[in-house]
């Protein structure tokens, strides 16, 4: 059987992506390596409570609940609310407005820092207002603009602002680390505020998290609620959802991709939503035409030596 989409990963991509390619009556396999769909986005029970056993909270950024509504899937949200501590002092982040507790509670404990302190907040609010711009409407994708012709109308200013919050974006791209050295010359100052970002992150999103931590939601019943939900309706629309299926090989010349047993499934169009690295590693490229073999193995050595650079990074950090 020839499949019209096969999609290899189950986390919420690849449910999403088996949920749209249904509703357009293609035939569509999803193939999971796992029992259980959601990668990331799971939950379990024991003992009575539900936990999470991977991401904690969603960012709605103008996407989960326009999508939802897109695919008619209905779910109750909770907001989920962050809080920010220094020591035994601790703000709740409810609004943007508390971005000026955060400055007070700064400069209660560096006095002799105030206009450092005064310039991290300002730039805070400045991306604030991009992330706004970035977040603050409903992505198009999700929107069906004839039906709702009106909404056209606010994506043209809104899609001039964007480019404008892109430049910024690109414009901010070092380590948050290395950002802060350049703004701040007390180091323990410096040593507080990066803490509340990973390390390494982009100087821009590691300075737009008061922003973020405001738009946080959480699924009513768990995480894995909203997974399920995806599942569910990916599954009324037509696909099939198979599990405990690892993708070990994939050969792009036959349009085929192998599990670990040894079966073989044939697609006319493949959504690889599982690891990036292990599409790069089983992928048969010897079939390809020549300027498509030499495209991807030079792709492939890019990334793996990203990756390991990365890794090399992550373990002198430690």
């Amino acid at each position: 059987m020839v499949w019209d989409v096969i999609v290899v990963g189950g986390g919420i991509a690849g449910l999403t992506s088996a949920a749209y390619a249904s509703r357009s009556r293609l035939k569509v396999l999803l193939l999971e390596k796992n029992e259980k769909c959601g990668g990331l986005v799971n939950s379990f029970e024991k003992d009575g409570f539900v936990f999470d056993g991977g991401v904690r909270a969603l960012e709605n950024a103008g996407i989960i609940i326009p999508m939802l509504r897109d695919l008619g899937i209905e779910i109750e949200f909770l907001k989920s609310p962050v809080s920010v501590g220094i020591e035994d002092r601790i703000i709740h982040i409810n609004s943007k407005e508390n971005l000026e507790d955060y400055k007070n509670l700064l400069e209660s404990l560096y006095p002799e820092s105030k206009d450092d302190v005064d310039e991290v907040i300002r730039i805070i609010k400045n991306i604030m207002a991009e992330m706004e711009v970035l977040y603050g409407v409903e992505n198009p994708l999700f929107v069906d603009l004839k039906k709702d012709y009106k909404k056209l109308l606010n994506y043209g200013p809104w899609l001039l602002r964007f480019l404008k919050t892109l430049y910024a974006i690109n414009r901010m791209k070092e380590p948050v680390e290395s950002f802060l050295e350049k703004r701040i010359k007390n180091r323990s100052l410096r040593d507080i505020i990066s803490q509340h970002f990973f390390k390494g992150t982009p100087a821009f999103f590691a300075m737009s998290y008061f922003y973020l931590y405001t738009d946080y939601i959480y699924p009513k019943g768990g995480i894995y609620k909203l997974a399920k939900a995806v599942e569910d309706k990916a599954i009324e629309m037509g696909a099939k959802i198979q599990k405990n299926t690892k993708i070990v090989k994939v050969d792009p010349a036959k349009n085929l991709v192998f599990d670990e047993m040894g079966n073989s499934y044939q697609y006319s169009n493949l959504v690889w939503a599982a690891d990036l690295k292990s599409l790069y590693r089983n992928v048969i490229a010897d079939g390809l035409e020549e300027r498509y073999r030499k495209e991807f193995e030079k792709e492939k050595k890019r990334y793996l030596k990203e990756k390991e650079l990365i890794q090399y990074l992550r373990f002198s950090s430690v």
